[in-house]
């Protein structure tokens, strides 16, 4: 099925247009979605994100064609601030967008596949869901291969997931390939298919949750760059210019957004 009209208003970020929408209409438009059977994409979006697109104008594209395109980073809602936004942004994180989608979507009966990271780390976070969501419905879940599929196995993939019967694909393999992704699958599976990042590792246990004063001041990333330092050293310090830039040309050259 092909990609829909966004249901949400939005607000331009550099090349991105993201979604000034709360976390509770998102989990309510996701739930309706998933039971209409809409193959659609949704991805979260934070200042790597808008430094890649930047850059990189297939990417932007991808992510502009997104059925829903939240504001992961909590430096995208001081920018809608500072601004003065009509419509504001509100920080919608990954693992809280999971946490709510997977509660509300309960009282429909929606079906969830986890796609991404470790076999290990897909056994703690189904355990850990389980555990957290009393009657969740989780019908897979998988560990693709760190490299590209080839055509063969790409058709196998999409297979799995059709068969499974998946309303929602949860996708963490880390920006941008999840964007990618998600976008493939929405047009081939039929489900609302999700990247969310290190939610996965998050939520099951295998990575440490920053303090709520942590996330609050926006110095996630750099909790999580001390945390895994060789992994994140280059996203933090290459991209977080190019995304100051954004800000800086954004809040002096175009004013405020209606």
């Amino acid at each position: 099925m092909s990609e829909l009209e966004s249901p949400a208003a939005s607000v331009p970020v550099g090349r991105l247009s993201v979604n000034t929408i709360t976390l509770s209409d998102a989990s309510k438009l996701i739930c309706e979605s998933a039971l209409s059977g809409s193959g659609v994409a949704v991805h979260l979006i934070n200042s790597y994100t808008v430094s890649l697109a930047e850059e990189d104008e297939e990417y932007a594209e991808c992510i502009n064609g997104g059925w829903l395109r939240l504001a992961d980073g909590r430096p995208l809602q001081w920018l809608s601030t500072l601004r003065h936004d009509r419509q504001r942004l509100e920080q919608i994180r990954g693992a809280d967008l999971m946490n709510r989608v997977l509660s509300d979507g309960r009282q429909h009966g929606l079906r969830h596949y986890l796609l991404g990271s470790t076999d290990r780390v897909l056994g703690d976070l189904t355990t850990s869901i389980v555990r957290s969501f009393k009657g969740v419905e989780i019908v897979g879940s998988e560990s693709p291969p760190f490299r590209e599929l080839t055509a063969k196995e790409r058709t196998h993939q999409y297979e799995r997931l059709r068969d499974s019967g998946a309303q929602v694909i949860w996708v963490g393999l880390g920006t941008p390939k999840q964007d990618a992704e998600v976008a493939a699958f929405a047009l081939e599976v039929g489900a609302v298919c999700i990247a969310v990042g290190a939610a996965f590792e998050l939520l099951a246990g295998s990575q440490r949750t920053p303090p709520k004063w942590v996330s609050r001041s926006g110095f996630e990333w750099f909790f999580r760059l001390v945390n895994e330092p060789q992994r994140l050293w280059r996203r933090y310090f290459v991209a977080n210019p190019v995304f100051i830039g954004v800000m800086i040309r954004s809040i002096f050259r175009r004013g405020p957004r209606k």
